[in-house]
This record gives C-alpha cells, sequence and structure tokens, in this order.
C-alpha cells in the first residue's frame, strides 16, 4: 500500500485562485484549528467553516501550505501564522492536484 505524498504549493496564486472556486472541487470536509481562539470549536456547517477560513486566508495570507494525496482523498493544508491550521479535504484528487500544478 502505498504512502501519502506530500507536494509542497509555492505558486500564492495558483493557491488563491483554487480557494475562491473551491465549490468547483468535491470539497468534502474543513477541519479548523485556531490556536488563539474558540470561534472555530463553534463552527458546525462547512459554510461557516468556509466563510472562517476564507476570512483568515485574506486577512494574514498563507505561510506554509501543501497538498497531501493519500488513497482517494487529497488534503489541501495551510498554515497561516503558525497559530491557524486549515485542511481543506477533496474527493476529486485529479481536479484538485491539476488546478494546483501537482503532476504525480
Amino acid at each position: 500500500m502505498e504512502g501519502p505524498r506530500v507536494y509542497p504549493i509555492k505558486e500564492v496564486e495558483k493557491l488563491k485562485k483554487v480557494l475562491e472556486t473551491i465549490s468547483n472541487y468535491e470539497l468534502v470536509d474543513i477541519e479548523i484549528e485556531n490556536r488563539a481562539s474558540f470561534l472555530d470549536d463553534m463552527l458546525e456547517s462547512k459554510d461557516e467553516k468556509l466563510k472562517y477560513a476564507m476570512k483568515k486566508f485574506e486577512e494574514n495570507g498563507v505561510d506554509d501550505a501543501k497538498l497531501v494525496l493519500k488513497g482517494n482523498n487529497a488534503v489541501l493544508v495551510l498554515k497561516i501564522e503558525d497559530v491557524i491550521s486549515i485542511r481543506f479535504v477533496f474527493e476529486d484528487v485529479q481536479s484538485i492536484a491539476q488546478a494546483l500544478g501537482i503532476s504525480g
């Protein structure tokens, strides 16, 4: 069984475009961890989490981004100011990888 493959994302413009059109991809779940706030723990729906994630992305930008391909899922992991971690889980591995310029 093949382990997870991790691809760093360096092209901020591609990342921004994917996030702006995230509804075009099969988004399964969003996980948010903000060590400086409890607000993320109160978000229940995927839409609430997505709005919060986009707001934090726009306010702060991304310090580190990577795409993790594991099985039938792709997980886009964003680190913001070493305090916020956002994980977008997708089913459509090929489309999200292609949009981010990743082949493999």
